[in-house]
């Protein structure tokens, strides 16, 4: 019975720490709607100039106790009533009922809309660039042709020769074959030099001797 083998303590600290990389990592980026506190936001318009530009996502984490001077994402319904938008400016000012003035950095008027407290979902931390931005629109079009080149690859028609297989066989294959032919060749030797031998049938009392074939019979 075999004992299982123990792993190396530097395996396991290992396998600890990108563990815990890995847990970090989805806690880092686990979205606010599912109950995390990341948000990506990406720009749009030149509103935040030279701070954020269009197309910029921009990573943000929930946050409170905000102050005048800051710069959050506040939600807001759309102006098509489809749903809430994100938007990044700048507070500039406090109102009564715990709400805010917000403005962009490259505005010379505030926004119309003054959110509440509640309504500040998240505080910039790092802007990405515009390069995630590309790719995720580029996603679908790559993951199309990936699947594409799949299907391609397996309904490809292939030849009788590439279903052969041309590996060469294991040196172990090779041992059984020597073996299994080192025994045939020994007992096909042993049967030839050792013959069964061949006992003769033993005559019955009284039967009598028949004569041979050319012999004569005497009178």
């Amino acid at each position: 019975m075999t004992t299982p083998r123990a792993v190396p303590l530097r395996q396991r600290l290992a396998q600890a720490v990108w563990l815990v990389a890995l847990v970090a990592a989805l806690v880092a980026v686990w979205p606010a709607r599912f109950g995390g506190a990341a948000s990506f936001v990406v720009v749009r318009g030149d509103s935040m100039e030279p701070h954020y530009h269009s197309g910029d996502l921009v990573y943000a984490r929930s946050a409170s106790g905000f102050d005048v001077g800051d710069i959050a994402v506040y939600r807001q319904p759309a102006a098509d009533g489809s749903g809430d938008s994100l938007v990044i400016h700048r507070l500039i000012e406090r109102l009564p009922d715990d709400r805010w003035l917000l403005q962009g950095d490259n505005r010379d008027f505030p926004d119309d809309v003054t959110p509440t407290g509640g309504d500040l979902v998240a505080r910039p931390i790092v802007n990405l660039g515009p390069w995630p931005t590309q790719v995720l629109l580029r996603l679908p079009l790559v993951l199309s042709l990936v699947v594409g080149a799949t299907v391609v690859w397996m309904l490809w028609p292939r030849s009788d020769e590439d279903d052969l297989d041309d590996t060469p066989p294991h040196d172990d294959d090779r041992g059984i074959d020597r073996a299994v032919a080192s025994m045939i060749d020994s007992a096909g030797a042993g049967a030839v030099a050792n013959p069964p031998a061949v006992r003769p049938t033993p005559r019955r009392a009284g039967a009598r001797r028949r004569p041979s074939v050319g012999s004569g019979a005497r009178s």
